[in-house]
């Protein structure tokens, strides 16, 4: 079944006002025939598109490119600002997949001010300036590493699919290959080619991915560490803060005061 086909906002602006998200909620699979950029600005917010997960919290976005199949899942409550773009000289300045960006001190004031123009009446000379500008910031702007690609081989889908669903599996690389019919050393190889990381480095975004979303729900935090296959909470502790430089209750506690 195709994924449905949302309709763009009723003017043919590129903006749409700051929103709030309630808990939990989801889009389902879908596609835009105009591009979305999506700036969080409290809360985590994570989806698909294609083979690529991504996660979002305050101080990044993504854009998504017209006829790109995304979702998109809330973790808790999330604020954010939405715009719009569906002009064709906007689009061809501006990345064709789907792409994760740090949002700098230029870029979050362009977003501000964008939002504030009306969906109601057309843009003005100003307004197209500034959205001319906002484009150049969305181009240049530093991708965020939240990014996690799933990789095409049938071998490698097979641990990556398991993994997701159970983090906590403890099996080596080398234990997959004998299950999986390959090398150690082939599946080194296949896994930074298809997916830009390394066995190990993509275990651990992926656990931290979990993490991430996993406290922005509220669950509790040794709960969590079980999840990831902890055997204590310090344990789990230790490896979120080298990663993060926060303990996951500080990483709650920032992210609960960013909603208030």
């Amino acid at each position: 079944m195709a994924a449905p086909v949302t309709s763009p906002p009723a003017l043919c602006s590129s903006v749409r006002a700051l929103h709030r998200i309630d808990d939990g909620h989801d889009s389902e699979p879908h596609i835009h025939s105009y591009g979305q950029l999506v700036h969080i600005l409290s809360g985590v917010l994570h989806g698909e598109s294609h083979d690529r997960r991504w996660l979002l919290q305050a101080g990044t976005a993504i854009w998504i490119p017209p006829d790109v199949i995304h979702s998109g899942h809330a973790a808790g409550q999330i604020c954010s600002q939405v715009i719009y773009l569906y002009a064709p000289n906007w689009l061809a300045r501006l990345p064709t997949t789907a792409t994760l960006i740090r949002v700098s001190p230029l870029l979050h004031e362009l977003l501000a001010r964008a939002v504030t123009l009306t969906e109601h009446s057309p843009l003005t000379d100003a307004g197209y300036r500034l959205i001319d500008v906002l484009v150049d910031e969305i181009v240049i702007a530093p991708h965020d590493t939240m990014v996690l690609d799933m990789p095409r081989d049938a071998r490698l889908k097979r641990i990556c699919n398991t993994l997701v669903t159970n983090p906590a599996d403890v099996r080596t690389l080398h234990d997959w290959a004998n299950q999986v019919g390959a090398t150690e050393r082939t599946l080194r190889r296949y896994f930074l080619r298809e997916t830009g990381l390394s066995w190990l480095q993509w275990r651990q975004r992926l656990q931290l991915r979990l993490a991430l979303i996993w406290l922005a729900e509220g669950l509790p935090i040794h709960q969590i560490a079980e999840r990831l296959g902890y055997d204590s909470n310090q344990g789990f502790s230790h490896w979120f803060k080298r990663h993060t430089s926060l303990t996951p209750i500080q990483y709650r506690q920032c992210n609960l005061s960013d909603l208030i």
